[in-house]
């Protein structure tokens, strides 16, 4: 908690008779300062217990602490004749005047990726140990600009509190962050304090939620196939990236000489955080190409490029009626010409080279597209079985939470039903050293015990039970009630 050094912080111990001793210390590693404290108590809304109260003025603080802007409180309670009868409350307090949001508003140029549903480690550089030091981890979003408290270790120690589940310490002052999620986007501080010094590191954290499905969609293809358009003129080709973040930025350019793109216009809109994208364009054929096919690329350039299928190659098919054709009239007879066998082998030679040419990249891009359509079966199944891994990750993380809030809810009525008992004895009474008679009436016992010995005027009517603890053993002396 942020500490006003003008104001006071107080303890209190609830319904406890009699009243409890509260005291204030300030944590310094393994050694405990007592500090000055004003105790009152109250008697409490029972009329049986009372409710004590004791405040504590931080300014005081700042006499025990050089360098050191973040301080471990501990507020103990004592009682002899409790069943707890030791038990304290700690706090930490932060008595810095600034912000380390503030103080440091340059953010490091690199941000942290972090993979949606997937884990994420902030290290904390120390130059002193855990154990020796006070680590504070905080959190502010981009969007709201409002820090808060995430968890704080103090001298190698992660007290539990009230924050986010997937939020946790390691043994190094590393944050840890579980399945994480658009939520968990912003800016962290680690704030470590010592006796000597004060420093705070800041990070960047910015999540990639790859797209849905993972791949750049190309309108008029189907998901898992090769894609082709044959146009005559011109031909309009839209691409799109749906579901993904951070913003991606989208490009469609040509990938042969005949073939040229224009007029592109890219759309973008957000909903809940997540970004969908189109660029559309028009492909159309140079006119001064011969070639028949041709290849265009869509592209997504972005920070999660890398873990999706971010580029689609679409082929292009033309007609060829614009490129000059060889005639086929025989050639008059006074330009018949010799050809000589060399020419005709050279040339048989000649072609037979060029088939080879034209047929090996042919084989080798049918053997393309079956690897490539092979490739997207396999992209699609492994996405599958991601997807039903992350359901089964986070129905297991969902039974631990249950698992864990019913075993607090158990201790609690454990501690509810022991208070209740004790409470319940309040009004009972425990004789020594009665000789046990066999046959006896254990309430006519104690009412001849209470006229002869207590002088008390007592009956039945006065008593609800009367009975031996232990064995029964008669002419033994045993503690009878």
């Amino acid at each position: 908690m942020k500490g006003n050094l003008d104001g006071v912080i107080s303890c209190v111990h609830h319904n406890t008779r009699p009243a409890a001793t509260i005291s204030w210390f300030m944590r310094d590693g393994t050694h405990d300062i007592p500090l000055n404290s004003t105790t009152n108590q109250t008697l409490s809304a029972d009329l049986i217990t009372f409710s004590v109260t004791s405040e504590m003025a931080i300014g005081q603080i700042l006499l025990l602490v050089n360098m050191q802007s973040l301080v471990l409180l501990v507020c103990k309670s004592h009682n002899p004749y409790s069943v707890v009868q030791e038990s304290d409350s700690k706090v930490l307090l932060d008595i810095s005047q600034n912000d380390p949001f503030e103080k440091q508003p340059d953010l490091p140029e690199d941000p942290v990726y972090a993979i949606q549903n997937q884990d994420l480690v902030l290290e904390c550089p120390l130059t002193i140990a855990v154990e020796d030091s006070i680590v504070l981890w905080m959190a502010k979003s981009l969007e709201t600009k409002n820090s808060g408290y995430l968890i704080y270790s103090a001298y190698g120690v992660v007290p539990s509190m009230d924050t986010d589940e997937q939020v946790s310490l390691d043994k190094s002052g590393d944050l840890v962050i579980s399945q994480v999620g658009l939520q968990h986007e912003g800016q962290y501080a680690c704030v470590h304090s010592t006796v000597n010094n004060t420093k705070s590191f800041l990070q960047r954290v910015e999540v990639i939620v790859q797209p849905t499905p993972s791949k750049v969609l190309v309108e008029g293809c189907k998901l898992f196939q090769p894609c082709s358009f044959y146009i005559t003129e011109t031909k309009t080709i839209t691409c799109k990236v749906n579901g993904v973040h951070p913003e991606m930025e989208l490009k469609i350019k040509a990938l042969s000489t005949n073939l040229a793109v224009i007029n592109t216009e890219v759309s973008t809109y957000e909903d809940e955080g997540l970004f969908y994208t189109s660029i559309y364009g028009d492909v159309i054929v140079v006119d001064d190409s011969c070639q028949e096919n041709g290849t265009i690329i869509c592209q997504a350039l972005g920070p999660a490029a890398y873990i999706f299928k971010s580029d689609v190659h679409i082929t292009i098919s033309s007609h060829r009626e614009k490129c000059p054709q060889i005639s086929d009239a025989p050639l008059p007879a006074d330009k018949a010409v010799w050809i000589s066998p060399y020419y005709i082998i050279i040339l048989t030679i000649t072609v037979a080279s060029l088939i080879c040419i034209v047929l090996l990249p042919i084989i080798v891009h049918i053997k393309h597209r079956r690897n490539r359509r092979h490739l997207d079966q396999l992209d699609s199944r492994v996405f599958d079985v991601e997807k039903k891994l992350d359901d089964s990750k986070k129905d297991n993380y969902e039974l631990k939470e249950r698992l864990a809030k019913q075993e607090e809810g158990h201790q609690k009525l454990l501690k509810i039903n022991n208070d209740m008992e004790q409470y319940s004895r309040r009004n009972n009474l425990r004789i020594f050293g009665m000789k046990e008679d066999p046959n006896e009436n254990t309430m006519d016992v104690f009412v001849k015990l209470a006229k002869e010995k207590l002088k008390l005027e007592l009956n039945t009517d006065f008593i609800d039970r009367c009975h031996r603890l232990g064995r029964s053993t008669p002419g033994h002396i045993l503690d009878p009630y």
